[in-house]
Order: C-alpha cells, then sequence, then structure tokens
C-alpha cells in the first residue's frame, strides 16, 4: 500500500491541514490569472493572431477540456484507495502542468492557430487533472455544512493571494531592470511576452513546492463506498438532483460575465484609458487585495444569512458597483481603481459559497446512489465553469470585432464598441444569475437533515464501524 486513508475520526482538522490543502491555489492563481488576463492581448496584440480566431483559439480548447472532465472525475473516484484516490492524480497532473503552462506562455517558433489551440487544449487538460482530484479532495475532509465553506474559504483566500502576487510583476520586473538586473531589460517595454516568461517560470516551481507539502501535510478520508452504479444510471442520478442543475446554470452564466470582464479588461485599460500596460498590475492588485478582504466576509455572510443569499447579494452589489464604468476614460485611472476596490470584494464568492454549496449536494447523491462520487460532481461543477469560460472569451472577443473595434497602429477605433460591451454583458449574465440562485432550496437547516438520511443509509448497508466514525468525524472535525 503506497498511501493509507485515514478514517474520518482519526484526525482532527487544523490550520495546517487547511493551509497544506488551500497552498495549491497559490501556483494555480498565478498562471490561471494571466490566463484569463493576459493570454488572449498576448496572442492578438504581441503575436498577431485576430480576436475573432482568438476566440476560437478559446472556444476550442476549453470543448476539449469539458470532454475530458467527467473521465477524469470517473477515474480519480474509481482509483484504489491503496494508490491515493487524490494523491495519485496530483502527482501526475502537476508536472504535466508545469509543461504546458510554459508552453503557452512563453511560445517560441511558428505561433499560429494549430500551435495556439494544441498546446492550450494541452494545459486545459493538464489542469483538470489536477483540479478535479483537488476539489473533490477538500469535499471530502469534512462532512460539516460551516466546515466546508473553512476549506472552501482558506482555498479561495489563499488564491487570491496567488493572484496579488503575480500582478506585482508588472511593476516589480521593470523596476528591478531599471536597478540593475539587465536580464529583466525587455520588461521595460509594452510587450507581454517578457512578462508572461517570468510567469511560467514562477508557477512551475511553485506547483513542485505545493505537490511537496500536499504529500507531505495532507491526509486522504476513507469515505463510505457501495457497489458501483454503471455510468448512465450514475448520471441519471445527477440529472435528477434539482439543487445540483440550478447550481451549474448559475455557475454557467455568472462565469460568462466575469470571463467576458476579464477578457476584456487590457483592452479596456490600454485603450479607454489610455494607460500603459504597467498600469493593469497596479489595478489588479488593488482588485485583488479588496478580495482578499471579501473572502472571509463571504464566509462570514454564508454562514449568517445562507450561502445562496449571500452568493446573490454579492452579484447584485457587484453588477451595481461596476456599471459606473460605462463613463470613465483617459485620466479616469484612480476612478477605476475605486471601482475595482468594490467590485474585488465579491471576486471570491462564487469559489467559496458555489464550490461549498456544489459539496453539500454530492451528499443528495450519495442518499440516492449509495456512492460518494465526489470528483464526478467536481468534474460536471467544472465542465460548467469551462463552458461558461468557453462562451465568455468567444462571445466577447468575436462581438468585438463584429461590432468595429480594431487594434491600429496608432491606437483603436470603435471604443463605444469596446466601453458598451465590457460594461454590458457581464452585467446581464450576471443579473441572470442571482436571479436562479435566489431562491436555492438547500438551507443549513435542510442539509442537516439530509446527513442525518446519509448516516441512515450508511446503516441500513450494515456499516456500522462507518457509521460510528462519520459520529465522529462529525463531531471533531472543526479546524483550530
Amino acid at each position: 500500500m503506497i498511501f493509507k486513508a485515514v478514517e474520518p475520526g482519526e484526525f482532527k482538522l487544523t490550520n495546517k491541514h487547511l493551509f497544506a490543502y488551500g497552498w495549491l491555489n497559490v501556483p494555480l492563481s498565478i498562471a490561471g490569472l494571466p490566463l484569463a488576463i493576459y493570454i488572449p492581448a498576448f496572442y492578438t496584440k504581441d503575436l498577431g493572431l485576430s480576436m475573432a480566431l482568438m476566440g476560437w483559439v478559446l472556444f476550442v480548447g476549453r470543448l476539449f477540456d469539458i470532454v475530458t472532465d467527467p473521465g477524469i472525475g470517473l477515474l480519480s473516484d474509481a482509483t484504489p484507495e491503496r494508490w491515493g484516490r487524490r494523491r495519485l492524480w496530483m502527482i501526475i497532473g502537476i508536472p504535466l502542468l508545469a509543461i504546458t503552462t510554459y508552453m503557452v506562455y512563453s511560445p517560441s517558433g511558428q505561433i499560429g492557430f494549430l500551435y495556439a489551440s494544441v498546446w492550450l487544449s494541452l494545459l486545459y487538460l493538464s489542469w483538470t487533472i489536477v483540479s478535479i482530484p483537488y476539489s473533490a479532495w477538500g469535499a471530502e475532509l469534512s462532512f460539516d455544512y460551516q466546515v466546508r465553506t473553512r476549506i472552501t474559504g482558506w482555498r479561495e483566500l489563499l488564491g487570491v493571494v496567488g493572484q496579488w502576487l503575480v500582478m506585482i510583476l508588472p511593476m516589480a520586473l521593470p523596476w528591478l531592470a531599471d536597478h540593475g538586473v539587465d536580464r529583466l531589460a525587455d520588461t521595460r517595454g509594452e510587450a507581454m511576452g517578457p512578462l508572461l516568461h517570468v510567469v511560467a517560470i514562477v508557477t512551475a516551481v511553485s506547483l513542485f513546492l505545493a505537490l511537496a507539502l500536499l504529500l507531505w501535510a495532507l491526509p486522504e478520508v476513507r469515505v463510505p463506498t457501495a457497489p458501483r452504479l454503471n455510468w448512465i444510471a450514475g448520471l441519471r442520478v445527477i440529472w435528477r438532483n434539482g439543487p445540483f442543475k440550478r447550481l451549474i446554470l448559475v455557475n454557467v452564466f455568472n462565469g460568462i460575465g466575469w470571463t467576458a470582464c476579464g477578457t476584456l479588461f487590457v483592452y479596456y485599460v490600454l485603450y479607454v484609458l489610455k494607460e500603459p500596460l504597467a498600469a493593469t498590475g497596479g489595478l489588479l492588485l488593488i482588485y485583488y487585495a479588496a478580495g482578499v478582504v471579501g473572502a472571509p466576509l463571504c464566509t462570514w455572510g454564508g454562514n449568517k444569512i445562507g450561502k445562496h443569499r449571500m452568493w446573490a447579494w454579492t452579484i447584485i452589489g457587484t453588477c451595481i458597483a461596476y456599471l459606473p464604468s460605462m463613463f470613465l476614460g483617459p485620466g479616469d485611472k484612480w476612478w477605476f481603481a475605486l471601482i475595482l476596490s468594490f467590485t474585488g470584494l465579491a471576486i471570491a464568492a462564487g469559489g467559496i459559497l458555489g464550490s461549498s454549496m456544489s459539496a453539500d449536494v454530492i451528499d443528495i447523491d450519495t442518499i440516492r446512489s449509495g456512492q460518494q462520487r465526489g470528483a464526478l460532481f467536481m468534474a460536471l461543477w467544472g465542465m460548467a465553469s469551462k463552458m461558461a469560460a468557453a462562451l465568455g472569451g468567444l462571445i466577447s472577443l468575436n462581438l468585438l470585432e463584429f461590432l468595429g473595434f480594431q487594434v491600429t497602429t496608432t491606437g483603436a477605433t470603435g471604443l463605444m464598441t469596446l466601453r458598451t460591451l465590457y460594461i454590458a454583458l457581464p452585467i446581464i449574465c450576471w443579473l441572470i444569475a442571482a436571479r436562479i440562485i435566489w431562491n436555492y432550496p438547500i438551507t443549513e437547516a435542510r442539509h442537516s437533515r439530509i446527513r442525518a438520511r446519509v448516516e441512515r443509509r450508511i446503516m441500513q448497508n450494515g456499516d456500522s464501524t462507518t457509521h460510528s466514525n462519520l459520529n465522529q468525524h462529525l463531531s471533531v472535525h472543526q479546524p483550530t
């Protein structure tokens, strides 16, 4: 036996475990932020792909990613415990993610549709191999309604820290070049390539450090087992899970809004505000600094008024705060920074509250299927996020080009199109998401009843040992 899973009552979840779990989200966020913010503009502005073509590159990559998601989830759930249901996939996926990140962020040779689509698709696949078992691992660390929000809160807070670190680079690298670090001289210009090359190296190093921390400090928890459903029957059970379907819809509309906002961000800063590339780092730093403040507020509010209501209110507040961006222009950078400081408070809401809610609906599936299929659910959750990212990039870039925005040697034309699309598309999607989630049915009280049914289901299957351990898990599994 290579890895041994612990019984639910054999360890007490401490801040050390929460830190070890959440730290992987630091390198994931270091790589993920430029993927959403800089890569579309880098391949179009610096490498010469058209905006419409880049939209299709992103869409094709995400479609390939979506197809692989449930397969990775099923394979992770079916991995023998002795090999590490979640650990094995970290060992396989993290080196692949480091390699593919480097190839996308620091391309060489002839860069066209084929290179971009192939390496971006492989990057998404590597990301899936890591992220789905990683999310399922977190969902299995606790069965408690509020503790699950703590787990996702640590993960998202550390993710914001990773984003914060990478946002310093556009400002820090030119400063270092000006103070004697000659090898960073190229970072003084407007080209994004030197910046992304450094991001690729930092990502690779920090991924391997995170892998070592996970394997050293974090246990896997043994989960109840039952005779497995075939995959068709299993998907039917999931399809009848009404709360999960509602969460999927919210995740899609919310994700399209955030992806469109991120895809157009660099264009907005460069051509509407007429600020240099280095300004994007400072603005994003303010945005994600607000996210660091907002992450614990989302956790607190979710436990105080309910996860779904807190999520809906953060979405509505974001729409209100975001709307004044429509009226900004050259010289209004600090007004835009103020807007970002308010909208950034909600950046972690989907990751904290949505992910915690998706863990709660797994318990409904356990009642109906008799299985613990956390990775499959996280795969479907990830599919929704990736479909949103695919549609957000495709719609925003194609509409931008179709409606007349063009980058020229002297600047850009069609700025009203850019300004309107940057504001209207996200707000429309966010308001739809808020309406869907407002009356979400699983409250803390209902989840307690669901957990009680899970325990009774375990007893009916005759697994008295697991039932005893489950009770112990619920009583002692509180972070210190």
